[in-house]
């Protein structure tokens, strides 16, 4: 996901959505996350992940994490659960949406280890019943993240991009 950088600072969010189901004519329109079509939206084009450096020393080193052109989101983030599509926050993304009372949980993690829904293991069973594309509204649970965090100052007039690892599903 690439950002405009204008300010210093900046407000992000995330969302992640799993499952999806293809409506029939007689239903209402179906929301664009239930398309199978729909694969990504607002992403680069796949391409092998890097970290820019600031001097070809540095490059050479090869330690991303000091890297001064580069910023982990790691850590406490504001977390919102429910177990239905229809039940989550839908304007969660909004500079001025109000998450002091969501819960607090460590990224990256998994929120099933942390009380929300319960693990699945994929060799063991389907999480619903096997019936491509459909997946049940009831149990489709989806997890609301948001954090707030600044840009450092040196990076006014860069080009920034978001890069997620480890999200499985619509997001």
């Amino acid at each position: 996901m690439r950002m405009k950088h204008g300010t210093t600072s900046a407000s992000f969010v995330a969302a992640l959505i799993v499952g999806t189901s293809l409506g029939c004519f007689d239903q209402p329109p179906t929301p664009y996350w239930e398309d199978p079509a729909v694969f990504a939206e607002n992403r680069e084009p796949p391409r092998a992940s890097f970290t820019p450096f600031a001097t070809v020393d540095a490059a050479v080193e090869n330690r991303p994490e000091d890297s001064p052109f580069r910023l982990s989101l790691n850590g406490d983030w504001r977390f919102h659960w429910v177990p239905r599509p229809d039940e989550r926050p839908r304007d969660f993304f909004e500079e001025d949406f109000d998450a002091s009372g969501w819960v607090v949980i460590p990224v990256p993690g998994n929120w099933e280890f942390e009380g929300y829904g319960y693990p699945v293991y994929r060799d063991e069973f389907y999480s619903f019943p096997p019936n491509p594309p459909d997946i049940p509204d009831d149990d489709n649970p989806v997890g609301s993240y948001r954090r707030t965090f600044e840009l450092p100052a040196g990076w006014d007039g860069r080009e920034i991009f978001l890069h997620f690892d480890g999200g499985y599903s619509a997001f």
